[in-house]
């Protein structure tokens, strides 16, 4: 995950930083820390406490996002580490593992001596095996889908039978045309001055036309059957050619910490 810093107008005379997360889908980067340089205002203060509980409010009633960019603001007006703690638990229920990794991480390292530090850093391990086994899956799936098309393309190829067909087709063609040379040429030689014998002559013309027939039905049907075979290879050629998750929810609404002046307040949503 890739993680952009900047340093708010106002912080406390701690180390602090406005983080903004751009990707969730790997663990965070360390991120850029600088020292701030004045203490926040009344008036940054005040403000910060209002969109704080604004920020609460939205992660109990689960709009999540909402919450994300409440709490952001209030850390870029405050550094406190309550709001990056806040963050991660929004981040988690989105399902943002790697920004949630990334905001718990800053939370710790804002606030090292925190006691809930066993806790945050299970919670960080925890979510570092999801990523990994979320990012493995994701790998597996796509292996799979990969494997599957490459199989579906080797399968796929073009069919002989609509060629076989033209080919038929063509043969009976052939056939007609061989059968319209036999009807020319009795005929021919039914009314050739040479032939002898009435008899003779009719039995040939009656042959010719016989031919005859069978030549144009041969036409005919061989032309079909061709102009079938093309046009369904055709189609089945084009055919062959074309053929070339829900965010995991790592964690339910749970305890937020509040920026109270005493100390930490747990808030049960």
């Amino acid at each position: 995950m890739r993680i952009l810093a900047t340093i708010g107008p106002s912080c406390l005379s701690r180390v602090c930083l406005t983080l903004v997360f751009i990707s969730t889908s790997a663990p965070s980067e360390e991120p850029i820390v600088r020292a701030c340089e004045a203490a926040p205002t009344a008036e940054d203060e005040a403000r910060a406490h209002r969109l704080f509980e604004q920020g609460k409010k939205s992660f109990r009633e689960g709009r999540f996002q909402d919450a994300v960019h409440l709490l952001k603001e209030v850390y870029r007006l405050k550094c406190a580490p309550e709001p990056l703690y806040n963050l991660g638990r929004a981040y988690d229920n989105l399902g943002e593992l790697g920004a949630a990794i990334g905001a718990f991480e800053a939370y710790l390292r804002a606030s090292p001596n925190a006691e809930d530090r066993g806790a945050v850093e299970e919670r960080i391990g925890t979510l570092k095996r999801q990523l990994a086994e979320r990012e493995k899956l994701k790998r597996e799936r796509e292996e799979a889908e990969k494997r599957q098309n490459d199989q579906a393309r080797r399968e796929r190829r073009p069919s002989a039978a609509p060629w076989i067909v033209a080919g038929t087709g063509g043969a009976v063609v052939l056939a007609g045309g061989v059968f319209g040379l036999f009807s020319l040429n009795l005929h021919n030689q039914a009314n050739s001055p040479v032939e002898t014998g009435q008899q003779e002559a009719i039995d040939k013309n009656d042959r010719a036309k016989t031919f005859a027939n069978v030549a144009n039905v041969g036409y005919v049907a061989g032309g079909v059957i061709a102009a079938v075979g093309i046009v369904w290879g055709i189609v089945d050629l084009q055919r062959s050619g074309n053929t070339a998750a829900q965010p995991v929810r790592g964690a339910t609404p749970g305890p937020l910490l509040g920026m109270g002046g005493s100390g930490i307040e747990i808030v049960l949503p």
